[in-house]
């Protein structure tokens, strides 16, 4: 079998899958240790390891270590200009975040068309790519779990309980209190950058286009026509990358 593994900011996102690329199981890790132990019953059964990461080298090096001690050998991606059918539009394609990139990639290889690529996690992503398979580049916005910090970062009397974060999530009346009042603000806020890059879309992708979305907040677009919500978006460019 085969273990993916997505390194993110915040989380470490994994799955294993067999050799008709069926998931036979999946998870998310706050850290490498609790990773391991989340795949401690499974590593014999590895045949292969595939991972992208976003963090910085020196954290990079303690996953792979990590892995490795588990006398698993993982094949780690890295930047590219052009990756299947895809061109990638930065100035320095290298300064792409790969999970970005891998999302992209995904997208397009699954329409082989124009579309818009949205990842909503700790940070928002956009990214527009034609029908060629030419990326137009994107934007980077903070997420739901960013502007909540920012909030309470710089206000200390501002708190926000999960059970109201739970409550607000189909309740977006004007607040009477002031953690529901937050909470509401941040996602009207998110939804209102994400409503404009879709209408933006119209413009920058002059032929019809399609709407992927990823990412641990994704169902903030649920109820949108014509949404494709794509769980393992950046795993899937992943084994593209990496077939």
């Amino acid at each position: 079998m085969i273990l993916e593994l997505d390194c993110g900011n915040s989380a470490i996102k994994w799955r294993l899958i067999d050799g008709a690329s069926l998931v036979v199981r999946r998870g998310r890790a706050v850290d490498l240790e609790n990773l391991i132990s989340q795949i401690a019953d499974v590593t014999e059964a590895v045949s292969r390891c595939r991972l992208v990461s976003v963090r910085g080298l020196e954290q990079t090096r303690l996953i792979v270590d990590g892995i490795r001690a588990l006398a698993i050998s993982p094949e780690v991606v890295t930047p590219a200009a052009t990756l299947r059918g895809v061109v990638n539009g930065y100035d320095d394609h290298s300064r792409l975040g790969l999970d970005r990139w891998l999302a992209l990639v995904a997208a397009f290889n699954r329409c082989r068309a124009a579309c818009l690529v949205i990842d909503i996690g700790t940070a928002v992503t956009v990214d527009y790519v034609d029908a060629s398979g030419r990326h137009l580049g994107g934007y980077i916005a903070p997420g739901l779990p960013m502007l909540r910090q920012l909030i309470v970062q710089y206000a200390a009397s501002i708190s926000l309980p999960q059970r109201e974060r739970e409550v607000l999530q189909s309740n977006f009346a004007p607040a009477r209190s002031t953690s529901p009042a937050v909470e509401s603000g941040c996602y009207l806020m998110l939804r209102a950058f994400l409503n404009e890059r879709l209408s933006q879309a119209d413009s920058e992708l002059a032929a019809s286009y399609q709407v992927f979305v990823t990412g641990g907040d994704a169902a903030i677009m649920n109820g949108h026509p014509d949404v494709i919500i794509a769980e393992d978006l950046v795993l899937e460019g992943l084994a593209l990358a990496l077939p």
